[in-house]
């Protein structure tokens, strides 16, 4: 079971807040704990790769994409096992 989902909607103005974070944690935490999701993803921008990886705490985010324009966009994403493994790291942030 997958779950797509992406940063989107959180307003620009809380993105690489606590508040955005906190909803992106949320939403792992249903799709994992509540769907029993094996895997959550999210398609970005290239230019947000750090701030999925180091903000959003996903696991991975590789090129999924370019548009005819040359805007470049990646998939980010984690497994349920590696969401678990990071609780302890993601719950320091909100201490």
């Amino acid at each position: 079971v997958q779950f797509y989902s992406s940063c989107q909607w959180v307003h620009k103005d809380y993105r690489g807040q606590k508040f955005g974070r906190i909803l992106d944690h949320l939403k792992k935490n249903i799709c994992f704990d509540i769907f029993n999701a094996r895997i959550q993803y999210a398609i970005h921008k290239e230019s947000l790769k750090d701030y999925h990886l180091n903000d959003l705490n996903y696991s991975n985010s590789e090129w999924f994409a370019t548009k005819a324009s040359g805007e470049v966009f990646n998939i980010a994403w984690i497994t349920q096992e590696d969401w678990t493994s990071k609780l302890d790291d993601v719950r320091k942030i909100y201490s």
